[in-house]
């Protein structure tokens, strides 16, 4: 079955992260403005899922190598940018 979940970023301990899913859906702060991913994860249907990196680039700042933009958000004076790094 396939469900949404929430991963929370917390940049205070870097930009980049790993999420096990399917596909992003949304990048932006929750309701209670903490900067987060959701995804979609499939635990029973068999769907590929994978292991995928992430990283969190603030406007103006270097973008590593073989990464692909998945989303930007605004989130208080800043814009964030959501890359995912190709393997």
């Amino acid at each position: 079955m396939k469900t949404v979940h929430k991963f929370p970023i917390d940049l205070s301990f870097g930009d980049v992260f790993d999420v096990e899913c399917v596909k992003v859906v949304h990048f932006g702060p929750d309701p209670r403005g903490d900067l987060s991913v959701w995804a979609i994860v499939d635990q029973e249907d068999g769907e590929e899922m994978e292991k995928r990196t992430f990283v969190v680039h603030g406007t103006g700042h270097p973008i590593l190598p073989a990464s692909r933009h998945r989303a930007s958000c605004v989130h208080g004076a800043f814009v964030w940018h959501l890359f995912e790094r190709v393997r």
